[in-house]
């Protein structure tokens, strides 16, 4: 595969492709979401995948009897999409769309939508913008979503690593004051 063809072989794509490496990876994840749409989707359904990333749920939509998936990303992995299609042999029936959701157009409203793009918390990734526009503007009258519902359950903890990578904003690094980071840190996903 030609990278040129996939928005180009830079440090960006990297990390986008182990983000979603790390995604197909995580079997409890993947199997949720294939068991989730082969009790959804039926033969001839039209469906969008929002946020296609790698294509996966177009794949598994196609598999479990999608007549046509729109698979649409902003991002440049959507031509990974598009060569994963052809490579599972569903080319013909998946249509790869690169643009933000809440600004492409479809020519047909879909029977479903799906979107895997919950982050670690099932609201930072944006979902509920992009799911209402994509309910209001995409999806029949009668039509379903996965996940139809995000459930947030939280636990305080105190981790002493984490804490010091917030922290550490705090500690005026090279005798600046980056306090106005401190915000951002103390409510941004760090790894543990």
């Amino acid at each position: 595969m030609e990278a040129s063809r996939i928005g180009g072989a830079d440090g960006l794509m990297s990390l986008v492709l182990d983000e979603h490496r790390q995604y197909l990876a995580d079997t409890a994840r993947v199997s949720a979401f294939r068991q989730a749409i082969e009790e959804i989707v039926t033969p001839g359904d039209v469906v969008l995948d929002l946020g296609a990333g790698t294509g996966i749920l177009g794949l598994m939509a196609c598999r479990a009897g999608a007549k046509r998936v729109y698979a649409v990303d902003e991002g440049p992995i959507i031509g990974l999409a598009h060569e994963v299609a052809a490579a599972n042999g569903f080319q013909d029936r998946i249509t790869h769309v690169k643009g933000l959701s809440t600004r492409v157009e479809l020519p047909e409203r879909v029977d479903v939508v799906l979107a895997d793009q919950i982050g670690r918390f099932g609201l930072e990734s944006g979902i509920l913008d992009y799911f209402g526009d994509a309910r209001a503007r995409f999806l029949k009258p009668d039509g379903l979503m996965v996940p139809s519902e995000i459930r947030l359950v939280v636990a305080p903890v105190e981790c002493r690593d984490l804490f010091g990578q917030i922290e550490f904003w705090r500690q005026a690094p090279a005798g600046y004051d980056f306090r106005p980071a401190l915000a951002i840190a103390a409510n941004t996903g760090y790894p543990a």
